[in-house]
């Protein structure tokens, strides 16, 4: 896998991958119109072009040896406090998941957070997500918190996770 990081002209790629990856994974817990409805907040036009003008938001793609885009991640940098990163989003495509690439992807990001001077990188994963929970464990990512979260069909909650870097 090559990791890069996203430039405008991967907007479209973005939102293809993150609305693919997100409904493979989560339509279960939405109405139709509900999640067509966070989609659109999520990987709107607007929302992304100020993204990746933004010099404390990075995102970056994930591809296969034949080029096409497998993954995406966005990263903020100083999110919470100065030097305190959040792992905003990460999602692969369903026919990837659970051959190493979020692993891979992970120590990646821990390499270039470490470079951009920054001390711990948080998440947030919805408690019912035992697999993701299950595998940032495994990163040394630590629960720190439960909190409320709800979509339109369902309340499920939100684990807030962090690993010092």
């Amino acid at each position: 896998m090559t990791i890069i990081q996203a430039t405008l002209t991967d907007i479209k790629t973005i939102q293809q991958v993150g609305t693919q990856s997100y409904y493979e994974s989560f339509l279960d817990l939405w109405t139709k119109d509900g999640i067509k409805k966070f989609i659109e907040k999520a990987y709107s036009l607007p929302k992304l072009r100020n993204d990746l003008k933004d010099k404390e938001i990075y995102w970056f793609l994930c591809l296969d040896n034949m080029g096409n885009c497998i993954g995406i991640a966005k990263i903020i940098l100083n999110a919470i406090d100065e030097s305190k990163a959040v792992l905003e989003k990460i999602y692969f495509l369903e026919e990837v998941k659970g051959k190493g690439y979020a692993q891979e992807l992970i120590q990646f990001l821990i390499t270039f957070l470490k470079s951009e001077k920054q001390i711990s990188l948080t998440l947030e994963v919805l408690q019912n997500n035992v697999r993701a929970i299950s595998f940032y464990k495994k990163q040394d990512f630590v629960i720190e918190e439960a909190k409320p979260y709800s979509t339109d069909r369902c309340e499920i909650g939100m684990y807030t996770m962090t690993r010092q870097l």
